[in-house]
């Protein structure tokens, strides 16, 4: 290791950041269970003392690997100077080092969002199960965004910040403010680039930290510290604070029958807190701006909450169905497969017979998710389920023939997360359950 390196190391051992960091990132649980970490690093000041400090709490033993993922936009002629930066540190770190262009419009009116996108996307291609991404956001970042969340949102949930943890991606650098990251900066002699996209009053989150936030703190200097405290304690009221919820509450996954659906974890119909997550899978498939759609998804969890089935419209020909715990968003192409599948699956329950129904633990119930389709229908005798689990009394939306011939039938009929959910709530459980399954 270079004697720059060296001295640099020297000098953090001097200082109680690698210690706060540790406590940190073990209290919230951010160490990946691969013990693999991807960091990604853009040559800003806050990615390059994430670089400098992961690199440290591995060689500590904190971490069996990390690996830093440059991802160049191609917007900017400083582009490959930070790709160059990155790479010199990586290397006189030790750290491997991959760089990613992308090809980007810099003019487009979604730009960030596009941008954001594209990160995220090559970064999913380069974890591996286990691993986490860790990022460089900080508390300055987590209130621009809550602001931004607040101007554009009614919802609770997103005012609270930048989740410290979602999925695989962590921030270790919550614990930490954009001054102090930069005091430590130069107190390491770390080299940085300044991003001059950061001034460019165009993009959001510039508009935020220019115009208000430097008038705030003028006149609030105990902001950040108030803002840190006042979303501790309402996360713990909402019960989403990291400490108490470990896993991500919702998922994302492919449909077996088409389309993406997002699922509560828990199954219950709490989609507050997930907005960014649907916003950002409507764009996708549907090419909306994300500016348009805040009011539909507001809508969306509404009505999702309160029971109602869909389907509700957005552009493109894209289409949302609601079911228990439970989205789907499907294209045209889609739709028109789910009504193929409909009219087979109502032949096949036509010539079924409950004597057919599986008999199933609760724990063989629950597997069942994995090879199911939206809105995971299964049927069954009322005498079974009907006390604890009402079935359904119209058809849903999605699958009118099938639930018409099981209705037909006098089939109990219900989707699969509201009987796990009634399941769960019961006091005893019965051991064994005949199920018909599509």
């Amino acid at each position: 290791m270079p004697n720059e390196v060296k001295y640099l190391c020297s000098s953090i051992e001097k200082t109680q950041v690698l210690k706060w960091l540790d406590s940190f990132i073990l209290k919230h649980r951010l160490v990946p269970s691969s013990g693999r970490v991807v960091l990604g690093v853009s040559g800003g000041v806050d990615s390059m003392l994430l670089l400098l400090l992961m690199a440290e709490l591995k060689s500590r033993g904190l971490f069996k690997e990390i690996v830093a993922v440059h991802i160049d936009h191609g917007t900017r002629a400083e582009c490959k100077a930070e790709s160059e930066l990155v790479a010199s540190v990586c290397t006189n770190l030790g750290v491997p080092f991959r760089s990613v262009k992308l090809q980007l419009n810099p003019k487009a009116s979604n730009f960030e969002f596009l941008a954001r996108e594209a990160r995220y996307f090559e970064f999913e291609k380069i974890l591996c199960p286990g691993d986490k991404l860790y990022l460089g956001h900080h508390i300055d970042d987590s209130l621009e965004w809550s602001l931004m969340q607040q101007f554009k949102s009614g919802s609770v949930i997103p005012s609270l910040g930048i989740p410290l943890k979602r999925g695989a991606v962590a921030r270790p650098f919550h614990c930490l403010t954009r001054k102090q990251i930069r005091k430590l900066a130069l107190k390491f002699e770390l080299p940085f680039l300044d991003d001059s996209s950061n001034m460019d009053p165009r993009f959001e989150r510039n508009f935020v930290r220019n115009e208000i936030l430097t008038k705030v703190e003028e006149r609030f200097p105990a902001y950040l510290k108030h803002f840190v405290h006042r979303g501790n304690q309402l996360a713990l009221k909402l019960a989403v604070h990291c400490s108490t919820n470990s896993q991500e509450n919702w998922k994302g996954q492919a449909n077996l029958a088409g389309g993406e659906a997002i699922l509560c974890r828990s199954y219950l119909n709490k989609f507050e807190g997930s907005e960014e997550q649907i916003r950002r899978t409507i764009s996708r498939l549907s090419n909306q701006k994300r500016g348009r759609i805040g009011n539909q998804v507001s809508k969306l969890i509404t009505a999702q909450s309160n029971g109602k089935l869909g389907p509700m419209n957005f552009s493109g020909g894209l289409k949302a169905y609601m079911g228990q715990g439970s989205l789907l968003f499907l294209s045209k192409k889609d739709e028109e497969n789910y009504k193929s599948l409909d009219k087979k699956w109502g032949e096949e329950l036509e010539r079924k017979s409950l004597q057919k129904a599986r008999i199933m633990t609760l724990g063989e119930i629950e597997v069942l998710m994995d090879g199911l389709s939206f809105p995971y229908l299964v049927c069954g005798l009322k005498s079974d389920f009907e006390n604890y689990c009402p079935g359904l009394k119209k058809a849903h939306p999605l699958l009118p023939e099938y639930c018409r011939v099981a209705l037909s039938k006098n089939y109990w009929v219900q989707s699969l997360p509201k009987l796990l959910v009634a399941l769960r709530n019961r006091t005893v459980s019965p051991e064994n359950l005949k199920i018909l399954i599509p």
